[in-house]
């Protein structure tokens, strides 16, 4: 399965993709979702790893335009430990 991890701390974006490599995933890591933006153009993922927070194109404007796309996905965000899941 082929990733696309688009985050930009340094230090997060290397233990998730180590993690993820460890565990036989071929992982491609950005640091700017209009780097992401570009990379979705020109692979084939299964599965993309998006922080909202990202320089150059904001990873909710990223989703924002998948979504235009009608492409099927999943979102998680940070999770209170007092909400249920729904």
């Amino acid at each position: 399965m082929r990733i696309l991890l688009a985050e930009d701390d340094i230090s997060l974006g290397e233990s998730i993709e180590s993690w993820l490599t460890l565990d036989g995933y071929v992982v491609d890591r950005v640091t700017r979702g209009d780097l992401a933006q570009t990379a979705l153009a020109t692979h084939d993922y299964q599965c993309l790893l998006l922080d909202r927070g990202l320089p150059g194109l904001t990873g909710d404007a990223l989703l924002q335009s998948l979504r235009a796309r009608r492409q099927t996905m999943l979102k998680g965000r940070e999770i209170n430990p007092n909400t249920q899941a729904r």
